[in-house]
C-alpha cells in the first residue's frame, strides 16, 4: 500500500513542483518534498532516505540531497508552498457538506524528551507531555480542512479562538464539537464565518449563570434542548447533529492506522518546526490513502 501511496503522491508533486534544476540549486522542489515523502511514509529520519541503498532500484536518481542540504530546503517557502499546494488539490476531491468538527488530538512524546516548547497536558484523559493537533474536519467526507499545532498545556477553546477564524465565510452552517468549547467568544467566532456552534452544557453546569451571553450561544443551547416536532422523536434537533461527533473520533483513528500513523512523535521529530512540517506530509498521506483506496 505504501508503494501505490507513494507513486500516487510522486505524480501530483511532480505536476505541481519544478522539476528541473535552475541556478543556485542543485535538486527542485519535487524533488526535495519527495525526498521527505519517502522517509516519512516509512517512518524514518531524513538522513535515511539520503541514502541510495534505502530506495528500490527502479527509481533513478543520479543523485540525492545531503541530510544538510534537505534541511536547509524543508525551511524555503518555495517547499512549504508545494506540500500546500498538493494538500490543496488533493482536497478538491473530496465532497464536503455544512456540518464541520472541531477537535483535538495528542501527539505524544517521552516525558524525559529535551523538546523545550514541549508541554505537560492532558491528553486521551491522562497526563502526557508534547503537542495537540487542532483541526475542523468534515463531517460528511472526514477530511480535516484546517489545523494547527500547539503544546500539550494549551486549553482547546484557546487554540479554537485562533483556528476558527481561519474557516472560509460561508461554508459551514454547523460547528460541532464537545463542551470544552462552550464558550460566548467561540460562538461570536462561528456566527461571523456564517456557522453556529453546537456545543453542549457543561455537565458540572447546572446554568448557563446570570451574566450576559451571547445570543448565538444561547440560540444553540436551545437547539440541543428543543424536542423535533415529529410524530414519535424523543431527541432534539440538535443533538442528532451532536451525534456526528464520532466522525472525529473516526478521522482520528484513521490517522493513528498504518501507513499514516500519526500517533505517538517519533523521536527525530520535535520543535515545533519539524513537528508542523511532518504532521503536514502525515495528513498528505491520510488523504491520498482515501484516494488510493477509492
Amino acid at each position: 500500500m505504501e508503494r501505490r501511496i507513494f507513486s500516487f503522491l510522486c505524480t501530483h508533486i511532480r505536476s505541481l513542483g519544478k522539476t528541473h534544476s535552475f541556478k543556485g540549486k542543485q535538486f527542485s522542489d519535487a524533488s526535495i518534498v519527495i525526498v521527505y515523502l519517502w522517509a516519512v511514509l516509512w517512518g524514518r529520519p531524513v538522513s535515511w532516505a539520503c541514502r541510495r541503498e534505502n530506495w528500490p532500484s527502479n527509481f533513478d536518481w543520479e543523485r540525492l540531497p545531503s541530510p544538510s542540504t534537505m534541511s536547509r530546503r524543508l525551511r524555503s517557502i518555495g517547499v512549504l508552498s508545494l506540500i500546500q499546494q498538493v494538500q490543496s488539490a488533493l482536497d478538491e476531491r473530496f465532497d464536503c457538506g455544512l456540518c464541520k468538527l472541531i477537535d483535538s488530538k495528542p501527539l505524544p512524546v517521552s516525558l524525559y524528551s529535551k523538546d523545550a516548547d514541549a508541554r505537560m497536558g492532558h491528553g486521551a484523559g491522562l497526563p502526557a507531555k508534547g503537542y495537540k493537533l487542532h483541526t475542523i474536519t468534515d463531517a460528511r467526507c472526514l477530511q480535516v480542512q484546517r489545523w494547527t499545532l500547539a503544546p500539550m498545556n494549551r486549553h482547546d477553546a484557546a487554540i479554537a479562538a485562533e483556528l476558527i477564524p481561519t474557516m472560509p465565510a460561508a461554508q459551514a452552517a454547523y460547528l460541532i464539537a464537545d463542551n470544552a468549547y462552550d464558550s460566548n467568544h467561540l460562538y461570536e467566532q462561528a456566527a461571523d464565518k456564517g456557522a453556529q456552534l453546537l456545543a453542549p452544557q457543561r455537565k458540572s453546569a447546572r446554568s448557563m449563570g446570570k451574566r450576559k451571553h451571547s445570543p448565538h450561544r444561547i440560540a444553540g443551547h436551545a437547539r440541543l434542548a428543543n424536542p423535533l416536532s415529529c410524530v414519535g422523536q424523543t431527541s432534539s434537533f440538535g443533538m442528532s447533529l451532536l451525534g456526528c461527533r464520532i466522525g472525529i473520533e473516526q478521522s482520528f483513528a484513521y490517522m493513528g492506522n498504518a501507513p499514516a500513523d500519526l500517533n505517538r512523535l517519533p523521536n527525530w521529530v520535535r520543535r515545533p518546526r519539524r513537528v508542523a512540517l511532518w504532521v503536514a506530509m502525515k495528513l498528505l498521506v491520510v488523504t491520498s490513502t482515501r484516494l488510493v483506496k477509492k
